[in-house]
């Protein structure tokens, strides 16, 4: 028992040396970004569509079934044109895998599905602010545009750092909006109570046209 508490411990040593290498080649701390704090309010993102809104929307919704399977509420969609192409939700609790974020999950399951240069054409919405993984992966897909709902600096993290800033850095050309309906989207997240019997992972995706 005390070598494996010993393990986990040296696990999560690694992980944190591990973010904060990465964060300190981007020029970034784990207090919110480089310059402003991650208690800072942000107010809605005007340039949102009323097309975004409604794909974000349907984020929330999905984020609810998550629950179901005592899963974070959190959840991502494709979008390319106007039609949803591939969903996911943060699968972490019910499979034991912490890099299952919603964000990840669907780019890992499009990627193989459509292939990266179906990727360049479509849009990612995304019911919480990407974390510095999942904007890793964004990266390497080649999205062009992410829209997520509620910021990072409302979940009381240690990893508060604005999407817009990571990929600003490692992919200039992708368009960030974001929050939009954080009301709604705090909502989903503030009725959460996690539950102890996991379920099927949640995912769904199309055959491309």
């Amino acid at each position: 028992m005390r070598l494996a508490s010993r393990s986990r411990k040296l696990e999560r040593l690694g992980c944190c040396l591990l973010i904060g290498g990465t964060l300190a080649m981007l020029g970034l701390n784990c207090a919110g970004g480089a310059d402003s704090p991650a208690s800072e309010e942000v107010q809605d993102d005007a340039r949102a569509s009323a097309f975004d809104c409604q794909m974000i929307a349907h984020t929330y919704e999905l984020a609810k079934k998550a629950t179901g399977n005592g899963n974070p509420p959190f959840a991502a969609i494709l979008v390319r044109g106007d039609s949803i192409v591939a969903e996911a939700t943060n699968t972490g609790s019910s499979t034991g895998d912490v890099t299952r974020h919603a964000e990840l999950s669907l780019i890992s399951d499009a990627s193989r599905r459509f292939g990266r240069e179906y990727l360049s054409e479509c849009w990612l919405y995304t019911s919480t602010e990407p974390c510095v993984m999942c904007a890793g992966a964004i990266r390497w897909a080649g999205i062009p545009r992410v829209v997520y709902g509620t910021p990072q600096n409302l979940r009381g993290r240690f990893q508060e750092i604005p999407c817009r800033e990571i990929l600003e850095k490692i992919a200039p050309r992708t368009e960030v909006i974001g929050p939009v309906m954080q009301e709604e989207g705090q909502k989903v997240r503030s009725g959460f109570r996690r539950r102890g019997s996991p379920g099927k992972p949640h995912t769904q995706s199309e055959t491309p046209k």
